[in-house]
C-alpha cells in the first residue's frame, strides 16, 4: 500500500445559498485572496470559537470531541440539525481544501451533529462564521458590509436607451 501525502487537502465542497456566497466573494475580494482560503479561513475560526461550540450543542447528537481532555456532551433532546441548515434560496457549491487536522477536527463535528455529509457539518459551520459579528473582523479586518438600498431585480437594458 502507497503511503499518502502528508501535506495532502481533503476537497469538500459545500452547497451555500447565493446571498452567502456573494458575501464571501466580497470578502474575498477584499482580504485580497481566493474564495476557498478565506472560506477556510472561516471554518477554521468557527471551529476553534467557544461560542460555535456552545451554538451548535443544542444539535449535538453524540458527544463532540474537542481535544482527548475536553468533550461536550450533547442535550437530552437535541434540535434537528436540518432545520438550520434547509433553506428555500437558491444553492451553489463553494470548494474548499481542508488539511488533515482540519478534516479530523470536520469529522469529530460532523459524527456529533449526526450528518451523514461532510459538506453538510462545514455548511453549517460556516453559515455560523457568515451570521456572527465577531468571526469576519478577524478574517477579514476592516470589512464594512453595504447594505444594499435596492431592490435586487432585473434590469431591462433596452429601457435604459430608449426606442
Amino acid at each position: 500500500m502507497r503511503k499518502a501525502r502528508s501535506d495532502k487537502l481533503t476537497h469538500i465542497a459545500p452547497y451555500i445559498m447565493s446571498s452567502e456566497r456573494e458575501l464571501v466573494q466580497r470578502l474575498s475580494r477584499h482580504v485580497g485572496d481566493f474564495e476557498g482560503n478565506l472560506a477556510r479561513g472561516l471554518i477554521e475560526e468557527a471551529l476553534n470559537c467557544e461560542s460555535a461550540v456552545q451554538f451548535f450543542r443544542v444539535y449535538f447528537i453524540r458527544p463532540y470531541e474537542i481535544t482527548p481532555d475536553r468533550i461536550i456532551w450533547m442535550e437530552k433532546r437535541p434540535l434537528d440539525i436540518n432545520d438550520y441548515l434547509v433553506q428555500s434560496e437558491p444553492r451553489t457549491r463553494l470548494k474548499i481544501k481542508a488539511t488533515k487536522q482540519m478534516t479530523a477536527q470536520l469529522t469529530n463535528f460532523q459524527i456529533a451533529l449526526g450528518t451523514l455529509y461532510l459538506a453538510h457539518a462545514t455548511y453549517a459551520l460556516l453559515r455560523f462564521a457568515l451570521t456572527t459579528d465577531h468571526i469576519i473582523p478577524i478574517i477579514a479586518p476592516g470589512f464594512k458590509e453595504k447594505i444594499r438600498t435596492m431592490p435586487r431585480k432585473q434590469i431591462d437594458a433596452w429601457s435604459v436607451i430608449g426606442r
